[in-house]
């Protein structure tokens, strides 16, 4: 196989992987705001506090909008870089460092997100949260164990 051919595969690959994080950061995720927030059930939280997180989320979902569309439109773009004959590579990477920034503004938003939320919780409510978040990534982590151990095949 050709540099080229391995070249065509990578960026393939790349763009399989890209669009499954894009997907990830589109698609409605359980568990997150309020609506689905198990997390936020468990924390005891006073109405006036409900409210306030609500209106954070619901701040956030209308100032991002103009950003996930960004998103979606420079995934197209990338996608649309990586099929094109013959392969330009430099044109590939170029689409793949501008979805990063926008996948970076993204992860920023979400950090000052939490961060406001955090601001209207207690002391006892934020250790309380750590602790659950905890709680889900090891979760997360042995489910992602698990499915690995299924996939590969044992020697033996």
């Amino acid at each position: 196989m050709g540099k080229k051919s391995l070249l065509a595969i990578g960026a393939v690959a790349l763009a399989a992987l890209l669009a499954v994080v894009a997907h990830a950061q589109l698609a409605p995720r359980r568990g997150h705001g309020m609506q689905h927030g198990r997390m936020f059930e468990t924390l005891n939280l006073t109405d006036a506090q409900k409210k306030s997180i609500s209106d954070i989320f619901a701040a956030n979902r209308e100032s991002t909008r103009p950003l996930m569309q960004q998103l979606r439109d420079q995934h197209r773009a990338l996608n649309d870089a990586s099929q094109k004959q013959p392969f330009d590579e430099s044109a590939v990477r170029f689409q793949a460092q501008e979805l990063s920034k926008i996948q970076s503004e993204m992860m920023v938003r979400r950090a000052a997100v939490m961060n406001q939320v955090s601001a209207v919780l207690t002391p006892d409510q934020r250790t309380k949260l750590q602790e659950l978040k905890a709680q889900r990534q090891a979760r997360f982590k042995e489910h992602f164990q698990q499915r690995r151990n299924r996939q590969t095949p044992q020697a033996g």
